[in-house]
């Protein structure tokens, strides 16, 4: 019996994977297919023009980097970079039902948890089954971070002062003004009158933020609050 229930096992694992690996190729050939701006090209050499190249051939410059994992168990978020240029370029492909998203195409660029991404989460968590807790809304907070800005990673959560330090002109350690110290808090969750709510701090190596995440009947809302602009500008090579 044992040994029976062990072999059921270890074939539903293998067949989730399979599974797996079937949505994840799925999404590479959506993203080929969706992605516009840098599809691998040749050059034809009859009609000497420029071409893009086949997906069989393409494929290879499209790489899988893993899964954001959220608490979300009926949609999945894919992450992908194309090298074709350097830095390469990211992009993120949701999974839902029957349905592939690209989601760079109207992703937040400079802002945390914009409307379009928060939209498309309400709609995903109507879906859901269960409501989600307190820990679980602490996992979107950290997803939320590599879904808004899916090509940078300067974007983090941080937890208290010492967290933050950067190199600034001849070679400093720079670090945020002492004014700050008590301020910045590790995530702290509140929840009362069917409110779950999440206050913690975003630091996107220029400006400092604090966000308040609440969560109601399986809709999250954002509210962001600036608390201190470095006033520098970062010099991407």
């Amino acid at each position: 019996m044992k040994c029976f229930l062990f072999t059921v096992f270890i074939f539903q694992i293998i067949s989730f994977a399979q599974q797996n690996q079937n949505l994840i190729e799925k999404a590479r050939l959506f993203l080929y297919n969706n992605e516009t701006h840098h599809k691998p090209i040749f050059i034809d050499s009859v009609s000497i023009e420029i071409e893009n190249m086949p997906y069989e051939k393409a494929k290879t410059y499209y790489k899988f980097n893993g899964e954001i994992k959220t608490p979300l168990t009926n949609t999945k978020f894919f992450t992908f970079s194309i090298n074709t240029i350097n830095p390469t370029p990211s992009y993120i492909i949701a999974s839902y039902k029957d349905s592939l998203v690209l989601i760079i195409e109207w992703g937040c660029r400079k802002r945390y948890g914009c409307e379009k991404i928060l939209n498309f989460l309400n709609e995903r968590l109507e879906e859901e089954e269960n409501k989600l807790d307190g820990n679980q809304l602490v996992e979107l907070a950290y997803a939320l971070v590599k879904i808004s800005f899916p090509t940078w990673g300067f974007y983090r959560i941080i937890s208290g002062y010492d967290d933050v330090s950067w190199v600034g002109e001849k070679n400093k350690i720079m670090y945020l003004p002492d004014t700050l110290k008590e301020i910045i808090k590790p995530i702290k969750i509140k929840n009362e009158n069917n409110i779950v709510e999440l206050e913690y701090y975003l630091w996107d190596e220029v400006i400092l933020q604090k966000i308040t995440l609440s969560y109601k009947n399986n809709e999250v809302n954002i509210k962001t609050n600036l608390i201190w602009n470095s006033g520098r500008r970062l010099s991407i090579m």
